[in-house]
């Protein structure tokens, strides 16, 4: 939590220690809690917005975009492109 806490105050983690008490350091990690700040969270504010943009422009019967559809994907590994090019482009036939 210090390193967030550090990266959030734009400083270093000794820093935000000698700045902050105990007692400070947490009420950080509760607020932390109802109020996430890290870039997982920046992610997630802006995949709802993406997904609540989408929906408003889709097309009626089809799926509603859900956030996580705008999230970052695990890594991949080569395998994993490959079976993802062999479906994008099926081989043709006759």
């Amino acid at each position: 939590m210090w390193l967030r806490l550090a990266l959030a105050l734009g400083c270093s983690v000794r820093e935000a220690q000698a700045r902050i008490s105990s007692a400070e350091f947490t009420e950080w990690c509760a607020y932390y809690q109802i109020e996430p700040f890290s870039s997982f969270a920046e992610w997630a504010r802006w995949a709802q917005m993406m997904a609540l943009l989408t929906n408003v422009h889709r097309r009626p019967g089809t799926r509603p975009a859900r956030a996580q559809d705008f999230m970052p994907k695990p890594p991949q590994t080569s395998e994993d492109h490959l079976r993802i090019l062999k479906a994008m482009f099926p081989p043709k036939h006759g």
